[in-house]
């Protein structure tokens, strides 16, 4: 590889921008087509090894990239499943260490998989990138002192990368990388310095962020800012469980039920309107009980916010999350940010430019 591409300048090549948001969920990017306009996309983030696959692997299935050793199926919910993850198996970056558990390959074949996407939209096959990626609010304050090592943990700058897609291969090098924080890149999107006095509630796939802001200024005091646990993969296991639990068969993977939150039209229908009304019914009861715990750290009188609140500050909420409890969001009386689904990684690109 290093031979066809050691002889080509950054200037040959086709140069595409791009921002990033990888999540266990979705990984989402935003870019600009030939058009000039901006555009989001997202895919599912699961994976699975072609070889603990029982079905039978094509060559247009498997996702080949050459900075792990293993093809995986990517981009195929129905083959696929999520892998949870605890804290103590990660390291300082918020990347795995375990062998138990895909989420460095998550991230990486995540960031890999949206750039070639957005390569196989421009009809080219090699190409300079400049990439934009995320990171958790809570930690950017220790990762925005070593940014190059954290960018370098999920794809590499300065060296070609070569991947395989639908039979296609693919070359790019990374030439300008920007790490933005989450949530306060939704915040720089939707200019939430215009706002007044805010918390944001930044609701994703296996987290849930909380922050303040003061007259336009995020508080990064730990007390202020802050990440919980819980989103949209959380409800969705919860929800499988309940399904076990009431009897809802068949029980769907938890992949499948976050498409089925995510998208409602894609319920199968097949399994009859009794099977649709019983889990849409057991969904919407468990998302008033799983929204009051989100909102509880915002109770005036035990929540974290409690002088927040009483002093009349706005709640705006964003996320893939955000969408899931629309409902719920407005019967709060809260409101969501523009682009809510896609407000974090278009601060991303926003910040890139």
């Amino acid at each position: 590889m290093m031979n066809v591409t050691s002889n080509m300048s950054k200037d040959d090549l086709s140069r595409i921008r791009i921002a990033i948001d990888t999540g266990k969920a979705y990984t989402k990017f935003c870019y600009r087509d030939k058009e000039g306009n901006d555009v989001c996309d997202k895919f599912v983030s699961a994976i699975g090894l072609v070889s603990k696959n029982p079905m039978q692997a094509t060559d247009n299935k498997v996702f080949r990239c050459d900075l792990l050793k293993d093809p995986y199926y990517i981009d195929i919910p129905e083959l696929c499943d999520i892998t949870t993850t605890s804290d103590n198996e990660k390291n300082g970056t918020g990347l795995s260490v375990s062998d138990n558990n895909h989420d460095r390959e998550i991230v990486t074949l995540g960031a890999c998989l949206s750039i070639v996407k957005v390569m196989k939209k421009h009809g080219v096959n090699r190409a300079c990138v400049y990439v934009a990626i995320g990171a958790p609010i809570t930690e950017y304050e220790k990762i925005r002192k070593e940014r190059n090592a954290y960018f370098n943990s999920i794809l590499p700058t300065d060296r070609w990368v070569e991947c395989r897609y639908e039979g296609r291969i693919y070359q790019f090098i990374v030439k300008r990388s920007v790490v933005c924080p989450e949530t306060v890149a939704a915040f720089v999107y939707n200019t939430g310095n215009d706002k007044g006095n805010m918390l944001l509630v930044d609701i994703g796939g296996n987290n849930i962020q909380y922050v303040c802001s003061t007259n336009g200024v995020i508080n990064f005091d730990r007390a202020k800012t802050f990440t919980a646990k819980g989103g949209v993969n959380t409800f969705a296991r919860r929800i499988r469980m309940l399904m076990e639990q009431n009897q809802i068969e068949p029980v769907g993977t938890v992949v499948e039920i976050t498409e089925w939150l995510a998208n409602p039209k894609s319920i199968p229908g097949k399994y009859g309107n009794n099977w649709k009304e019983r889990f849409k019914e057991l969904v919407d009861a468990e998302k008033k009980t799983y929204f009051s715990q989100i909102t509880g750290i915002l109770d005036t009188v035990t929540g974290n916010f409690r002088e927040e609140m009483l002093r009349g500050y706005k709640v705006c909420y964003t996320g893939g999350g955000s969408v899931l409890f629309k409902s719920e969001i407005k019967v709060s009386g809260g409101i969501t940010f523009e682009g809510n689904e896609y407000a974090n990684v278009l601060g991303f690109y926003k910040m890139l430019s």
